[in-house]
């Protein structure tokens, strides 16, 4: 799925001039896992999600890198993450690797970014959402090809309004180039980019120009957060604990026709504790945390579904080619320790939490002062039936969720792949 960083591919797109040019929008789930989505195996109604998938190709074998700067990265430049600066995450680079070609840390300038080869070739080039390809002046999504930005800069941060001036106890958005101080007051981050996204849309509707939006939310990356009426929808549905999560996942993932009839449910991982060995209150706790991810995945969906709705209504949708992925595999990842319902965050998290008043309460967990993740526990239902989950190079780390549609033609609609695929 790579695209070519040769001056040479922005003249043959220029070159069909003649006919009507697509527009391109990129749909990219965070951290979302290979049976998250129903098409998948998941439980989580994401209808418009999947009228898009079904307009088109699924993927069925599509890889990416195990982490997600190197998977952004890998997506934008069309070459391996080696070549375009994000060896490794930035921070995690080795003492031996630091300062080495491939290994900046950031969308380095041996590459030209997919949306400046689009932009030279007439098209409109928005993006929305997280970036995480670098932060300083030089490196911002403004200065990499796209014309409209509104970017959160870190890998990850509150889904609600939480900015502020401090790198690691805040989130740190870019409007256009510029540090935004504040939020919208409604903000929560897959309704704002989507907003942002219709907004860009419609600032140069009629110039003739096709458009490329490259819309990276941050669902279902942690911290997990979501509004209110959203959580209460899944209260209660998990109840039966991981065990049986992904027991129904992996028997929805046959009647799918994704797993042969005679492979067996692989094993529980050996640091995943048996669901009924838990105490009462660890069940509630954990099981609230996976409500929250329910209704995280549910936003997404919704606001997807206002990005497609809104294209419908402006006559765009038939001539757009959509591209929808998760930059990795589900996440296990949990650093603040909550997995069991108690609370032992690293010392760097203990200073922040202190900082900023966070709460992670069962009865506020999911709201703006909180901070839980999905952990190892629910990882496993979230990759079923892959090994292990992010940050690991295993099936589950890199094997992810997604689809290429493109409702005007080109793109064979109601088929799936199952063909070895990667960025």
């Amino acid at each position: 799925m790579g695209i070519s960083t040769s001056r040479k591919s922005s003249e043959a797109i220029t070159s069909n001039a003649g006919t009507k040019r697509p527009n391109i929008v990129f749909l990219i789930a965070d951290d979302l896992g290979y049976a998250d989505l129903p098409m998948y195996g998941g439980e989580v109604p994401t209808p418009n999600i999947e009228a898009l998938a079904k307009s088109g190709m699924m993927l069925t074998n599509f890889h990416t890198a195990p982490t997600c700067s190197p998977s952004r990265a890998m997506l934008i430049s069309g070459v391996d993450n080696h070549q375009n600066g994000l060896a490794t995450m930035d921070g995690l680079q080795s003492q031996a690797q630091k300062g080495q070609p491939g290994y900046e840390g950031y969308l380095n300038n041996r590459v030209v970014p997919l949306p400046q080869l689009l932009k030279d070739a007439g098209y409109h080039t928005y993006m929305v959402g997280k970036w995480h390809l670098g932060e300083e002046p030089g490196y911002r999504p403004s200065e990499r090809g796209f014309e409209q930005s509104f970017a959160l800069m870190q890998g990850g941060g509150s889904h609600f309004n939480l900015v502020g001036e401090e790198p690691n106890a805040t989130s740190i958005f870019f409007d256009n180039g510029k540090r935004v101080t504040s939020l919208p007051a409604n903000h929560y981050s897959s309704r704002t980019y989507t907003d942002k996204a219709i907004e860009y849309i419609n600032k140069n509707r009629g110039d003739g120009k096709p458009f490329f939006v490259y819309t990276s939310y941050q669902a279902v990356h942690a911290p997990l957060h979501a509004p209110d009426e959203y959580i209460q929808k899944y209260m209660g549905k998990y109840d039966m604990g991981w065990d049986k999560l992904r027991e129904q996942r992996f028997n929805r993932q046959k009647q799918l026709g994704l797993i042969p009839d005679y492979v067996s449910l692989p094993p529980r991982w050996p640091m995943v504790p048996a669901w009924d060995s838990l105490s009462p209150e660890e069940r509630r706790f954990n099981s609230k945390k996976m409500a929250i991810y329910g209704g995280m995945l549910n936003a997404l969906d919704d606001n997807i579904g206002r990005l497609v709705t809104h294209l419908k209504q402006i006559g765009e949708y038939d001539n757009t080619v959509f591209v929808f992925l998760s930059d990795n595999g589900g996440s296990g990842l949990d650093f603040v320790n909550t997995t069991n319902g108690k609370e032992s965050p690293s010392p760097e998290f203990q200073e922040w939490f202190k900082k900023v008043g966070m709460n992670n309460s069962y009865e506020n967990i999911g709201k703006v002062n909180s901070y839980v993740s999905l952990g190892i526990n629910w990882a496993q239902p979230s990759t079923t039936p892959l090994l292990w989950s992010k940050a690991r190079h295993s099936e589950g780390g890199v094997r992810v969720p997604a689809f290429i549609s493109y409702p005007g033609g080109g793109v064979m609609s109601g088929r799936k792949s199952d063909a070895f695929t990667r960025e």
